[in-house]
C-alpha cells in the first residue's frame, strides 16, 4: 500500500460490507439461474398468440 503526498493510502480489494455484498450478487445471480427455466407466460400475458412467438423466439436467442 503506498500514501500519496497528502496523507491519504490506497488499498486494493474489498472488505467487510463489501465482500457481503459482492457475495449477495453472487447469490443473487445463482438464484436467478435456478428460476429463469422456470418462468413461464401464457399467450394471453404476453399479448396474444402472435406476439407471444415472437417473444418467445426473440427470448430463445
Amino acid at each position: 500500500m503506498g500514501a500519496s503526498a497528502d496523507g491519504y493510502t490506497v488499498r486494493s480489494g474489498v472488505s467487510g460490507q463489501a465482500k457481503e455484498l459482492d457475495g449477495a450478487g453472487d447469490d443473487t445471480g445463482k438464484i436467478r439461474e435456478v428460476i429463469a427455466p422456470g418462468l413461464c407466460y401464457t399467450d394471453d400475458a404476453l399479448g396474444g398468440p402472435d406476439a407471444a412467438t415472437a417473444f418467445n423466439a426473440y427470448a430463445a436467442a
